[in-house]
């Protein structure tokens, strides 16, 4: 049996011999989850925990280098183009008409929807392939005009799950939807999975990413091939895939470097070379101008001395298609691509320059030019403003910030309560005739300096929020090139944020307790706690929105909306004639999934509520490699 399969020409036609689909949702293997919520606080706290090990961990045991160990015996016996050696191979599996389909995803395993939705998109047999602003798939499942097919490789571009990397979050975000959108067959050649890990799956240390994808397991219908987390593809008519795993420090370790070194050496000049990259390093070198070091250092180092031409770069990351290509919009044009839609979460485009000047192998400079936009800036401007409702997104974040202004209100009174050099409680002192916002200030000071407890908090307001706070660089010249000016807008706007925390805080606790005066009784104080955890939350929530609108925390004023809108995912071609077409798909809003709980065997597992809004957002060419190279004798992998 062929080990690459040959994309379905024909929708309607079911295969026998599949696998029976299960009779109920209880009998799923997965459980369908929610999309992450990012501010929910004790998320929060394991994800910091885990950024912090995974990080430690990277450090001082890079699993990379223990694979690399493990793997070079069955490289050195099994040679150059098999399998287990050093390349997949896969340029003898083509279409009885002679093309080669290739899929790209990045950025899933998030939320049950849109996850499953470009899921059941890249296990449709085919897709439409309209023109721009079309949508791409109708209600009654008709397929009009040109066609893409399915891919014979599927490749998953880095952060296949989320928050962090376990075995149940793969299951329960990744490998369940992918499974119930292509159930596996036990009578068809299969479609293979290459996945390259990204920060989020190096969140414990890359185990379970190894186990999901490094050990010849499936995924639905998926078969994963590949024994590290860094690879390399012949395809047909001398074009190459290569997948890097630059580990959470922008890193390639040396034995990934020797690793590609070694696959060099069967470029030939003139070859076409698609690097799959988990972060897109170009678009940071505004912020960083050491960003694009280690890929720069990738091209110059392995592909460029063998006269192979980098053509095409696809990452993720960032959660939202973008187009750089230099050499204008021929046919010879080079292009990178982040498609970091595959599921989770919607971040915006403004903060992408419209020209980028990077480095070339030959050390000097190029400019590449700003293309096509997903979601565009317009677009992406208005929903941002949506940040406004954090409280309704995130109602755990609401609650427990109110919780922490309740606490602070109940260390404030009882320090007043017991302090030698005080008489009165800080409640009673404010309700003076004619208060006034100073005299609650002045009252809120004459407690605080007797209470390590009440500065303490006051402390943890304030230097919370200037760590929080993260300027926009890309936003302005200045705080691009003076990081002290960077460090001053920190550390004062993230000051004015935390004293703002702090005055809502003690201005609710004097607000709330003028009709509740008599806060000693035990009902007055559960009402007191109950408006001080709702209103607190509320409008805490509030106040932290306001500092996300601004160009601060772009990330965050995205994440916490946790968006479902807007995915995307890439299709492409190696025609018979060597040239590679490219469609990117958009998703503008994901299907609403239900069971389906008399599916045909092999068929998926949910029916659509409402069909998902699809439509393709780019569309380009790249020339074949010219025919003057040497193309070494072709040969399948085991």
């Amino acid at each position: 049996m062929s080990e690459v399969t040959s994309a379905t020409t024909a929708p309607e036609k079911v295969p026998v011999g599949k696998i029976a689909a299960p009779a109920g949702p209880a009998e799923l293997p997965f459980t369908p989850a929610k999309m992450v919520r990012w501010l929910a606080p004790g998320q929060l706290a394991v994800t910091a925990v885990r950024a912090v090990l995974s990080a430690a961990f990277g450090e001082y045991a890079d699993r990379r280098e223990t694979l690399a160990a493990l793997h070079q015996h069955d490289a050195d016996e099994a040679g150059p183009d098999t399998a287990d050696g050093r390349i997949f191979t896969y340029d003898a599996h083509v279409e009885t008409d002679g093309d080669f389909w290739l899929d790209f995803v990045a950025d899933l395993g998030d939320g049950f929807d849109p996850t499953y939705t470009v899921a059941w998109l890249l296990g449709r047999p085919e897709l439409p392939a309209p023109t721009f602003g079309e949508e791409a798939v109708r209600a009654d499942g008709a397929i009009d005009g040109e066609r893409t097919r399915r891919g014979h490789v599927l490749v998953m571009g880095g952060d296949q799950v989320y928050p962090t990397a376990s075995r149940d979050e793969y299951a329960n975000r990744l490998a369940g939807p992918y499974e119930a959108a292509l159930p596996w067959v036990t009578d068809a050649d299969p479609p293979h999975l290459f996945a390259i890990p990204g920060n989020h799956d190096w969140y414990d240390g890359l185990t379970s990413f190894i186990r999901q994808f490094c050990q010849r397991r499936w995924i639905g219908a998926w078969r994963t091939r590949q024994s590290r987390s860094y690879w390399a593809l012949r395809l047909p008519h001398r074009w190459w895939v290569f997948g890097v795993d630059v580990q959470l420090q922008s890193d390639i370790d040396r034995p990934q470097i020797e690793y590609f070194c070694q696959v060099a050496r069967e470029l030939r000049e003139g070859d076409r070379v698609i690097l799959c990259t988990p972060e897109p390093a170009w678009a940071h070198t505004r912020s960083d101008v050491d960003a694009f070091d280690n890929l720069a250092y990738f091209e110059k180092t392995v592909i460029a001395p063998t006269g192979a031409q980098l053509a095409l770069t696809l990452t993720g990351d960032l959660h939202h298609y973008a187009r750089y290509s230099t050499g204008g919009e021929s046919g010879t044009a080079r292009h990178k691509i982040t498609a970091g839609g595959g599921g989770a979460y919607l971040l915006g485009t403004q903060l992408l320059p419209e020209t980028l000047d990077l480095e070339t192998p030959a050390d000097t400079k190029e400019s590449w030019q700003r293309g096509p936009l997903y979601p565009d800036l317009k677009a992406s401007t208005g929903i941002k403003w949506g940040a406004i409702f954090s409280f309704w997104h995130n109602p755990s974040f609401a609650i427990f910030l109110g919780a922490m202004y309740a606490l602070f209100a109940w260390f404030l009174q009882s320090a007043s309560k017991t302090s030698a050099y005080i008489q009165t409680s800080f409640i009673e002192e404010v309700h003076q005739d004619g208060v006034r916002w100073m005299d609650v200030a002045a009252s809120f000071w004459n407690v605080a300096k007797y209470s390590p407890a009440v500065i303490a908090f006051s402390l943890l307001f304030v230097t919370g929020m200037i760590a929080f706070t993260t300027p926009d660089v890309e936003r302005s010249k200045l705080l691009l090139r003076y990081e002290k000016l960077r460090t001053a807008v920190k550390v004062g706007v993230g000051g004015v944020h935390g004293f703002a925390h702090l005055g809502l805080a003690v201005g609710l606790t004097w607000l709330l307790s003028q009709p509740l005066a008599n806060v000693n009784s035990l009902g007055n104080a559960l009402l007191f706690i109950v408006g001080m955890v709702g209103l607190g939350g509320i409008l805490g929530s509030l106040l932290l929105s306001l500092f996300l609108l601004p160009a601060l925390n772009y990330n965050e004023a995205f994440s916490a909306q946790h968006l479902e809108t807007y995915k995307n995912f890439v299709r492409l071609k190696i025609a018979k004639t060597g040239e590679l077409h490219l469609w990117s798909y958009g998703v503008d809003g994901p299907g609403k999934w239900k069971f389906h709980p008399s599916a045909p065997a092999g068929t998926p597992y949910f029916d659509a509520v409402h069909e998902p809004k699809v439509r393709v957002i780019d569309r380009l060419t790249i020339d074949r490699p010219p025919s003057d190279g040497k193309q070494p004798e072709a040969s399948v992998a085991a």
